[in-house]
């Protein structure tokens, strides 16, 4: 591994900018889940759907059992409380990344890794669908890697 003071600049803030990317992609896919859960219970209490689902016992239970599960996930998972924790730690990313030009490669690793001591990745194929978000937005294509069939799934839903 190569010391800091024999890393050029462009790298950590790289790792910044992807930092950022995977964040920012935490805090989308957390949002839509929320918004989905949100939907299925006001489309689940609509009236049409009661109506249209009021004599057939099979098709109220269904929806009840969706309604339920999704609002137990909601909870346990508080995906709105994980939204907006990314969202401070994309942040907090991007104030480093505001200040870099004034700062040392040791001073900007030492701000990654004191911003890494707390955040946290969620879901992991999404750390390979912003590395490459990151290296096409500097234009560095050919340094992509390959998603599989699992992370072009979570590049879509996020």
């Amino acid at each position: 591994m190569t010391s800091a003071s024999q890393r050029s600049k462009d790298e950590p803030v790289r790792e910044i900018r992807y930092s950022i990317r995977v964040h920012f992609l935490h805090r989308r896919l957390y949002r839509r889940i929320r918004y989905l859960f949100g939907f299925i219970a006001l489309a689940a209490s609509s009236s049409v759907i009661v109506e249209a689902i009021a004599h057939r016992p099979r098709a109220v239970f269904v929806v009840g059992l969706v309604v339920a599960a999704t609002g137990l996930l909601d909870l346990l998972f508080d995906f709105a409380e994980h939204a907006a924790q990314h969202g401070a730690w994309g942040q907090e990313f991007s104030d480093l990344l505001a200040r870099q030009s004034a700062l040392t490669v040791d001073e900007l690793d030492s701000g990654i890794a004191e911003i890494e001591g707390d955040a946290e990745i969620d879901v992991e194929a999404l750390r390979t669908v912003a590395w490459n978000d990151t290296l096409k937005e500097l234009g560095l294509e050919d340094k992509m890697r390959g998603e599989n069939l699992w992370q072009k799934f979570v590049r879509i839903v996020a």
